[in-house]
């Protein structure tokens, strides 16, 4: 008997977790701050936001890279700004100061991949770090997603 209404217990929360809504987004860290467009700050800074995906704060200068032929200019210590990240880009974690990518979430390869090597990172900034140059000195807040560039 003990199994029986064991089982009709577990199918009366099945349905009602059925008939439950989940929410959009789990947590604040998915939500992003509007991708807003390039923004002002007092010293005259470029300042862009996208999704926080591994916390911490790095100051470097900018690594622009396109694609693989590009993958010798890096340097260490830089921070890493792709369009989007695959597993062919994993070295660049062991070496990066941070990672910035227009495209990706917290599930990520870039996000997955910062977090692991316990490397800052902000991702899903659209098309925003197109602006920035190599070389460039940068401020990467990983834990407010904001990717600063420093005059």
């Amino acid at each position: 008997m003990e199994l029986a209404q064991s089982l009709d217990q577990r199918r009366l929360a099945y349905a009602e977790y059925q008939r439950e809504t989940p929410p959009p987004s789990l947590g604040n860290s998915l939500e992003c701050p509007a991708n807003s467009p390039v923004q002002t700050t007092p010293a005259d800074r470029r300042q862009i936001r996208g999704v926080s995906a591994s916390a911490g704060r790095v100051h470097g200068a900018a690594g622009v890279i396109s694609g693989p032929e590009e993958f010798a200019r890096f340097q260490a210590g830089e921070v890493l700004i792709a369009r989007a990240t695959t597993p062919v880009w994993s070295s660049f974690f062991a070496i990066a100061g941070a990672v910035v990518t227009d495209s990706g979430g917290i599930l990520s390869h870039a996000a997955t991949a910062a977090r692991e090597y316990r490397v800052p990172c902000v991702v899903g900034t659209k098309t925003e770090t197109q602006g920035f140059r190599d070389g460039e000195l940068m401020l990467v807040d990983g834990h407010q997603g904001t990717v600063t560039a420093l005059v």
